[in-house]
């Protein structure tokens, strides 16, 4: 410790001291205060530029499958694999990668310099790249939706369970609560995810509920409502999932869901005879017109001949699995059956 000062000295003049001091000035002076920035990106510039460049290419492909999706059009084609321009004019290769030529033709040049700069191994365009991504928009789409039910406090839950058509149980889960996002509160209802159902118990529905939930991020203890069908599994005062969830929050009532109700309110009504004849009537006469071009094209003639001023031109056919969607079927009868009087005549 006595010659300390001599040798901190001597080691302050040395060459290798001198270095490392410039190398840790320099490496301070460009790091500055950009602490949340990626430090390869600054030491490694043209990694910065590729980085802005990748995203660059992604934009007309992202915006292409948020269109699909906006307008409910499949994505998927006969054959949708390989470069875009391998599929020609006579082949389906889907709608995705038509709307992406569209882009092409309508002089979209980021696509264009994605295209005519691609590697085999980075299309972004497959179905495996295509799936990726609608998961991903659907994870922001329900972190939003999770800000906004936490942002309301309270808020009620609803869920059925059904197959769907690759015979799969699945239980559909939307919340219901009001939005103070905008100037005026209003009344929401959202779907926010679709779950595998293993077991159909009460308390196996209610926990996937409940993971479902907490999974998303929004807190259960705030549940206050509680809609289902009128099933035992569900409203079962017992074992049934509005019990299950009840043990849990307290204040989470039970609901029975009103368009359930309405529909099986509809069905009981329908054996009445009186009514039960009548959407005979009704079902036969739209059965007798749809099914045949020509009777269909003799209706729609007397239509345009006795009823001009009717907004209605076709019969509606009966929804055959839920009463409650053939109340049009019934309105456009009644009105084809007796059309408004014209105006001026």
């Amino acid at each position: 410790f006595k010659k300390a000062v001599d040798i901190l000295k001597n080691h302050a003049l040395s060459e290798y001291h001198r270095r490392a001091s410039e190398s840790a000035n320099d490496f301070l002076e460009w790091h500055g205060d950009r602490v949340n920035l990626d430090i390869r990106n600054r030491l490694v510039k043209a990694r910065e530029e590729q980085v802005v460049k990748n995203r660059q290419r992604l934009i007309p492909i992202v915006k292409t499958i948020l269109l699909c999706g906006r307008q409910n059009i499949p994505l998927r084609g006969h054959r949708d694999n390989g470069l875009l321009d391998s599929g020609g004019e006579n082949a389906n290769d889907g709608n995705f990668r038509a709307l992406l030529r569209f882009r092409l033709d309508c002089g979209d040049s980021l696509l264009e310099e994605h295209l005519n700069n691609l590697k085999r191994n980075a299309t972004y365009m497959s179905n495996k790249f295509q799936n990726e991504l609608i998961a991903a928009i659907g994870k922001i789409i329900r972190r939003k939706i999770v800000r906004e039910v936490n942002d309301s406090k309270f808020y009620a839950v609803l869920a059925d369970e059904t197959s769907d058509a690759g015979r799969i149980d699945q239980l559909t889960i939307c919340l219901r609560y009001i939005s103070t996002s905008a100037s005026k509160p209003v009344v929401k209802e959202v779907f926010l995810k679709f779950c595998a159902v293993a077991q159909k118990t009460g308390a196996a529905l209610a926990r996937t509920i409940l993971d479902a939930l907490e999974e998303e991020g929004v807190d259960v203890r705030n549940i206050r409502g509680q809609g289902y069908d009128g099933c035992a599994s569900m409203k079962g005062a017992g074992n049934g999932v509005q019990a299950e969830i009840k043990a849990v929050v307290p204040q989470a009532l039970y609901f029975h869901c009103a368009s359930h109700c309405l529909s099986l309110a509809l069905v009981h009504s329908a054996e009445i005879v009186p009514i039960k004849l009548a959407a005979g009537v009704v079902k036969s006469v739209c059965n007798f017109f749809c099914k045949s071009t020509k009777r269909h094209q003799c209706l729609m003639d007397k239509i345009d001949a006795h009823a001009p001023t009717s907004s209605k031109t076709r019969l509606k056919a009966l929804c055959p699995t839920r009463w409650v969607e053939s109340h049009h079927a019934f309105f456009t009868f009644r009105e084809l059956l007796r059309p408004p009087l014209p105006l001026f005549g």
